[in-house]
């Protein structure tokens, strides 16, 4: 038999609905989802400037521009006139709200918040932390990671004594002082409160399963901000 006919035999199996199945199948297997996780974040780890540099070309940019239909101007205004359609958000919203409440997706949520590298950010309300640290020079670390299987980024941190502090704006993380200030609020919906919510409760349960303190300090403590209280 020579390399073509394998090669069309092969080609024809692989259209056949049967082996469509089977890929499938394995597919969707624990196993295959753990190898291919494992394969991919070592292949990004030991490439990543390579990536970088090649996501960051003229090159890329320019083939994404010619391959995305979202640079076209017509679609580009359907997309914007669909998705700002009260329909389309109310549709989003109770989609949302359903899969919100399936413990497993919640869950899932919560993993891939804390499997993805996230920095807080240089925000105003840190800033006046920091200031406040720096002028009775209280010797700290700012957007720290302290464990290597997760990349979970904490406010600020204590690494000598195992102190983690985390600033946590009223409105952003749901203040149980200030209910009012969130609870109100007409661009979150309730499963993204939650979501926040879980998310801080599991930043906390993993600091303290390794040991840590983990101390909060909210922004109505913080004199010159919004909801400061004496």
């Amino acid at each position: 038999m020579d390399r073509p006919e394998v090669l069309e035999k092969l080609l024809a199996t692989m259209q056949t609905e049967e082996y469509r199945q089977s890929l499938r199948a394995a597919k969707s297997t624990p196993e295959h989802k753990e190898v291919m996780t494992r394969v991919m974040r070592e292949a990004w780890v030991s490439n990543r400037d390579i990536y970088m540099s090649y996501f960051s070309s003229e090159e890329y940019r320019e083939h994404f521009r010619e391959n995305n239909p979202m640079y076209d101007p017509d679609i580009r205004a359907k997309h914007k006139q669909s998705v700002s359609s009260p329909e389309h958000k109310d549709l989003l919203s109770q989609i949302q709200t359903i899969h919100w409440q399936d413990p497993k997706f919640r869950q899932k949520v919560i993993e891939g918040l804390a499997a993805t590298w996230r920095l807080t950010g240089f925000n105003g309300l840190n800033d006046k932390v920091a200031k406040f640290f720096d002028e009775h020079g209280v010797i700290y670390e700012r957007e720290y990671l302290p464990f290597k299987d997760k990349p979970l980024v904490y406010d600020f941190a204590f690494p000598d004594i195992k102190v983690l502090l985390e600033v946590m704006g009223c409105r952003w993380h749901c203040c149980p002082t200030h209910v009012s200030c969130w609870k109100d609020r007409k661009d979150r919906r309730k499963w993204e409160i939650e979501l926040r919510i879980e998310f801080d409760q599991y930043k906390r349960v993993e600091a303290e399963a390794r040991g840590w303190i983990l101390v909060y300090l909210w922004e109505h403590s913080v004199p010159g901000t919004e909801y400061y209280v004496e």
